[in-house]
């Protein structure tokens, strides 16, 4: 079952945010990022599987913001899949992606849009690792997870030839008819996701830029282990597949 409260405005840029029980940090970002970006923004929250008040503060949300929409689905479609949902239901000329968490500075996001606007790129991507040492790149909740990055980084170089050193971040900034291009059914639903599009626009020649953008926030992280062999096993399918 699938609720939708949808406030839909012609705005330049549309982020699509995948959220399960991320309430607080959707109540804190959504207002901070509205606030930096302006009009031009608007925002669609995807709940999906959520077990908390997470459903109630995004309705709060686009009640009380005329630039925020929401998906309210009950089961838990993994954040590819309501990426893709959410990208869907956007007509901005520029569309994207951002997690929950607000990982980064508006100022970041701002800068990536620009890329976009300017002809720079089709498809711009954060990235946390672009330039920098292991020693430097912080954020990481713990430190298996950010040894794990770089194994994950490694095997999508040799699977699929990204020449990315953050498949991963937490934001990806592309044209409307760059993801209307490469709209399809995916193999990937979950964390996976991101690395399914980024071959996709590659594929497609797609121009796609990597920006460094500082973490400024360490949250609470929805991946796994669970999530790690889940994404383990959609990339082999995604390899297989081609």
């Amino acid at each position: 079952m699938n609720e939708q409260q949808s406030v839909m405005h012609t705005h330049s840029v549309c982020l699509v945010i995948p959220a399960v029980d991320e309430g607080p940090l959707l109540a804190r970002g959504v207002p901070e990022l509205l606030d930096a970006l302006g009009p031009v923004l608007s925002v669609r929250i995807v709940v999906n599987g959520s077990n908390n008040n997470t459903p109630q503060i995004a309705s709060e949300l686009a009640a009380s913001h005329g630039q925020v929409s929401v998906e309210i689905h009950q089961q838990r479609l993994g954040k590819g899949r309501a990426i893709v949902q959410g990208l869907r239901n956007c007509d901005s000329a520029i569309v994207g992606f951002y997690d929950a968490d607000s990982p980064f500075m508006p100022a970041d996001l701002e800068a990536m849009i620009r890329k976009i606007e300017q002809g720079e790129a089709d498809c711009v991507i954060a990235s946390k690792w672009r330039g920098r040492r292991y020693s430097n790149v912080t954020g990481y909740t713990l430190s298996t997870k950010k040894l794990l990055s770089r194994g994950l980084n490694l095997v999508t170089r040799l699977l699929f030839g990204l020449p990315f050193a953050d498949t991963q971040g937490g934001a990806k900034i592309l044209r409307r008819n760059a993801w209307q291009a490469i709209d399809g059914p995916f193999v990937c639903s979950g964390f996976a996701f991101d690395v399914e599009l980024l071959y996709r626009l590659r594929r497609q020649g797609f121009e796609i830029s990597e920006r460094f953008a500082q973490q400024v926030r360490t949250a609470r992280s929805t991946f796994n282990w669970r999530e790690l062999a889940k994404m383990a096993w959609e990339l082999i399918r995604l390899r297989l597949s081609l």
